[in-house]
């Protein structure tokens, strides 16, 4: 299913070329306007972005996939490679490196379709095979050439995406099982408001791999050029959009270039369309970006959306943007010591649809209601807040910033939550809980069958070898910063034989 491409050999002509002309209204400076596109950025009308001085700039994408290599000088807006992989240390590879080994390299592909930058003239009949050339990647190695990808490892990845606050996940693989831990990790990015997008398998199956078929999740199919399905491609419930996936240039793990194949390689182009919709509108729901691209999309096989083509195939298309003005007035009301209340007022002269706000450069909340109410603060703290009026079509005003006090703490942590107790074979129990609303959880004390036997900072505590022969009933209670108590949570009983 792959076609290879020494460097310096031109591969023969490509029909449907464009040549990116300068045809931009606006204030922005039009971008490639010398370059030529490939057959697939024409399907996707790309360069209208690009003639708006829309290429993906400052957006920031989390590739989720085997690592990515830069030795072809083409990927410079890579900026950071990590990896959660663990190194075999039976085999002559560092599987816990940072660079891509799969065959000819499956995630560096995926980076080349995303940001690519303008190839060398004169190798291709086109110079430009990336949606986003502008966006910043950071390539999170999950898996490797040389093993399986686990799921532990993609839930780690995402984390890590999290916490580095990427705008975008991209995960060009999947499983078919149902994972909690994944879907749980999944939610949570998008709770953050960053876009999850990720390919729906190469089977040929009637059903979809998971993390795609999420709800949360943007999932994407392969076409051929004549806008048919592929014959790899899943289908199913879940499928939301299509794009090219046949016979993709793009960049090898050698540094030189390869045709790729799959619907790990139609993702990556509504990654980059996504990436260009998050420089226009930064701060839209990942709802609100799958509703945009439905409006750009194509309709494809039956009308309307269907279980093989999903929407169809976003096409990209230019709105104007419209003035949003400030919410005319903010107030501030029922401070607590771990929540309190924002009110917005909707005059003549407020355009805002959708308000915005970002707590302490972190918990993002969104509302179409006159009321919001922030919980899980901490508490006799000065809270930064800051908020966004965003109108109908996404566009955001300036930003408003609040600093409220909340009140010393008088509220006790709720109790631990899902409290499991493993027990490995030299008699030893993990004891497990989980902690949801106490934004200032300090500590964790543990006892067994009533007596204490320690307590934890985190959420986990071993214990010493048990006795056999005996039965065991956890329970755990939670501590704040302020010394407030939690009421006792307890475990199943589990026996030590």
């Amino acid at each position: 299913m792959k076609r290879h491409f020494p460097k310096k050999v031109v591969a023969s002509v490509a029909m449907g070329l464009l040549l990116i002309t300068n045809t931009m209204t606006g204030h922005a400076e039009a971008l490639y306007t010398s370059e030529t596109v490939s057959p697939q950025l024409k399907r996707l009308q790309v360069s209208t972005a690009w003639g708006q001085g829309i290429a993906g700039k400052n957006v920031k994408i989390g590739v989720i996939d085997t690592g990515v290599n830069k030795n072809s000088g083409l990927l410079p807006n890579v900026r950071t490679r990590l990896t959660v992989t663990k190194n075999i240390a039976r085999t002559k590879w560092n599987e816990g490196d940072i660079f891509d080994r799969v065959e000819n390299g499956h995630g560096t592909g995926v980076a080349g379709i995303i940001n690519a930058k303008p190839l060398k003239k004169g190798l291709f009949p086109y110079t430009m095979i990336s949606v986003a050339p502008q966006a910043t990647i950071t390539s999170y190695k999950y898996k490797d050439g040389t093993q399986e990808g686990e799921v532990e490892y993609l839930v780690k990845a995402i984390q890590k995406a999290i916490k580095n606050k990427e705008q975008i996940i991209t995960i060009s693989s999947g499983l078919y099982d149902d994972i909690p831990a994944l879907h749980n990790v999944i939610k949570q990015a998008v709770a953050q408001n960053i876009v999850v997008i990720a390919s729906v398998g190469n089977n040929g199956k009637k059903k979809i791999t998971y993390p795609a078929k999420y709800k949360e999740v943007i999932a994407v199919s392969s076409i051929d050029v004549k806008n048919k399905v592929s014959v790899f491609a899943n289908r199913g419930t879940g499928v939301d959009f299509v794009a090219p996936g046949e016979d993709i240039l793009t960049i090898s793990s050698t540094g030189e270039y390869w045709e790729a194949n799959g619907t790990s390689f139609s993702t990556p182009y509504v990654t980059g369309m996504v990436a260009l919709l998050k420089q226009q509108y930064p701060y839209i729901s990942p709802e609100a970006i799958k509703s945009k691209l439905r409006v750009m999309s194509k309709d494809l096989g039956a009308k309307g959306y269907d279980t093989i083509y999903g929407y169809g195939m976003p096409i990209y298309k230019y709105e104007t943007a419209k003035k949003s003005n400030p919410i005319s007035k903010i107030g501030v009301q029922s401070v607590r010591d771990h929540s309190l209340q924002l009110t917005f007022d909707r005059t003549s002269e407020d355009t805002w649809k959708t308000v915005y706000v970002r707590v302490n450069g972190k918990n993002i909340y969104r509302t179409s209601s006159n009321k919001l109410t922030l919980f899980n603060l901490t508490a006799n703290k000065k809270q930064k807040i800051e908020v966004r009026a965003l109108n109908r079509q996404g566009v955001s005003a300036k930003v408003e910033t609040l600093y409220v006090s909340t009140l010393k703490d008088v509220t006790p942590p709720k109790p631990a939550k899902n409290i499991r107790v493993n027990v490995a074979t030299n008699n030893r129990a993990l004891i497990q809980w989980e902690v949801a609303g106490t934004p200032d959880y300090a500590y964790a004390k543990v006892y067994l069958n009533g007596s204490y036997v320690g307590k934890s900072t985190s959420t986990s505590f071993t214990t010493k070898v048990l006795k056999k022969a005996k039965n065991y009933k956890a329970s755990v209670i939670l501590y704040d910063t302020t010394g407030h108590a939690s009421k006792r949570s307890f475990a199943s009983t589990v026996k030590i034989n």
